[in-house]
């Protein structure tokens, strides 16, 4: 075990480090206290991270904008919403990488525990949160639209603006309360700009709920296009059913990767944790761009034709948006990590 220690001079006083505030008689050296392999360890992993959502955000910020050139052709409610989606994506990648950059590395800046610090950390939480309740209005909009007969879409486009954007406010709010006024939290989960973990399920229960009713709404949504492509005349049932099921397997290995992996976290100093750690931050960091590839880059309305003209007939609208909604069968996977690692965030 590494010890810190102190050094005597000859003349009997202790070793003042020249960077030592004034009137401090000596300084205790707790270099050899740190765990070098694990501080390369999260530094590689935090460079992971930052490359990934600097790559995300930039695939994130072409595809908004490819929506806001073409909005004009693609002006519907549901490329709205897609556009408010990769809204959330791209500030919440920004934050994230603001975040690995300047304070998780900054020791001095955790130790002073700044107000603008704890600020900056409930603005990173808001928009995981607001990240996440946009995925819901996804779903949400998609099955109200293909379960309900008559939808006023200007109604329920202001409904998911509230759900998307403010209600994720008030629980980030409750949070912040909380945790900031509570007396029962331990001393070491205020400092360190509150990185440590306390009050965390206040947060995680709201996107784990939304998950859980997103894996619902797929469900329904999955019967409801089977049953219309079964019944659409002049089609192959079995390669309609086949494009919905291959849209699917497609994306969840690729946004559901990071989700699956969760509840086979190994413990700290486990073999296979450097593994895993760096993993995690490859599926974390990169869904934003998988979303930007198979939202817009291989969207067929965007690519279908050189006018970027829309899908038309019923069905094929019904076939494009499996496309677009399969993602949210992943959210499921991930309502065990929440339970599983309370530190969701």
């Amino acid at each position: 075990m590494n010890e810190a220690y102190r050094s005597c001079l000859e003349s009997g006083e202790w070793f003042r480090h020249p960077d030592s505030p004034p009137g401090v008689s000596g300084w205790s050296n707790y270099t050899t206290c740190v765990d070098l392999r694990d501080l390369s360890l999260r530094q590689v992993v935090n460079s992971v991270y930052i490359c990934g959502y600097s790559i995300s955000l930039a695939a994130i910020i072409i595809s908004l904008l490819i929506f806001m050139y073409f909005r004009t052709t693609l002006n519907s409610t549901r490329v709205r919403i897609h556009i408010n989606l990769f809204v959330s994506f791209m500030i919440n990648n920004f934050m994230w990488i603001m975040w690995y950059e300047f304070i998780v590395d900054d020791v001095k800046l955790l130790n002073d525990n700044t107000i603008w610090c704890r600020m900056m950390h409930i603005i990173v939480q808001y928009f995981m949160v607001a990240n996440y309740f946009w995925m819901f209005c996804e779903g949400l909009y998609l099955h109200t639209v293909l379960a309900v007969a008559f939808v006023t879409e200007g109604k329920l486009m202001k409904w998911l603006y509230v759900i998307g954007w403010i209600v994720p406010v008030i629980f980030t709010g409750i949070y912040a309360v909380v945790r900031g006024l509570s007396p029962n939290v331990p001393p070491e989960t205020t400092s360190w700009c509150w990185m440590e973990e306390a009050y965390t399920w206040l947060l995680s229960a709201p996107v784990c709920t939304s998950m859980l009713a997103n894996f619902v709404f797929l469900v329904r949504i999955v019967w409801i296009l089977v049953r219309k492509l079964r019944a659409a005349p002049g089609n192959e049932e079995h390669n309609n059913s086949w494009r919905a099921v291959r849209a699917t397997l497609i994306l969840i290995p690729l946004l559901g990767l990071n989700y699956m992996l969760a509840p086979f976290r190994p413990e700290p100093g486990a073999p296979g944790e450097n593994v895993y750690q760096i993993l995690n931050a490859v599926t974390t960091s990169a869904q934003g761009f998988c979303v930007a590839l198979l939202f817009c880059f291989m969207n067929g309305e965007v690519s279908h034709d050189d006018d970027v003209q829309c899908v038309t007939t019923k069905h094929a609208k019904l076939i494009v948006s499996i496309a677009y909604y399969s993602e949210l069968y992943v959210q499921m996977l991930s309502i065990l990590s929440c339970f599983a690692f309370p530190n969701l965030f």
